[in-house]
This record gives C-alpha cells, structure tokens and sequence, in this order.
C-alpha cells in the first residue's frame, strides 16, 4: 500500500498512526501539493492527502 502526503499535514500523520498501530506495512510518498509539478492529482482528482 502507497500512502500519499506531506509530513505537515495532521491528517497524514494521523493515518500513518493508525496504519503503525495495526502493523499494516505501507510506502510513504512524499508529495507537496502547493508545487506546481505536484502529480497529486494522479492519485486524487481532489487533490487532497493523505491518499
């Protein structure tokens, strides 16, 4: 499993929190929606994380 965010983001944080606690292995992917190169969008047409 892929989980897209930025490290700020309190909603980020709190799902990988989760995802620890059940021992559910994942990739963080780091991505910083306010750049314009971001590819947010490739993994949320809503452009908000986490995804």
């Amino acid at each position: 499993m892929k989980l897209v965010g930025s490290t700020t983001s309190p909603f980020v944080r709190k799902i990988r929190i989760q995802l620890d606690e059940k021992e559910i292995a994942y990739e963080f992917v780091l991505e910083n929606v306010w750049e314009s190169e971001t590819r947010i969008a490739d993994y949320n047409p809503l452009c908000k994380v986490p995804c």
